[in-house]
């Protein structure tokens, strides 16, 4: 699971990063950023469905600060990554 900057995308397109950002917000309406938290957010929620892997190692395999990855799964989610990961335990059991 590789998470690449926006620097790195931009450099693999031969583009600049600016150019980069402009583009993506033309077509879709959106900051590039927006679409690198749905992506953290997808990854996160899998991992916590799917593994049994500690929050601070999730937030460091995608390349997250572990000590703000809990605030920022929850300003998105409404709940924290435990939370998650406790309610859909809870309803994959019969």
């Amino acid at each position: 699971m590789e998470m690449l900057e926006l620097k790195d995308i931009a450099s693999l397109l031969c583009i600049s990063q600016k150019h980069l950002i402009k583009i993506i917000q033309e077509t879709s309406g959106n900051h590039p950023c927006h679409f690198y938290v749905n992506k953290i957010l997808t990854c996160t929620k899998d991992l916590l469905i799917n593994s049994t892997l500690t929050i601070s190692t999730i937030a460091q395999t995608l390349t997250y600060d572990p000590s703000n990855f809990t605030k920022f799964f929850k300003k998105y989610e409404g709940i924290t990554p435990s939370e998650f990961r406790q309610l859909k335990k809870a309803k994959s059991s019969p």
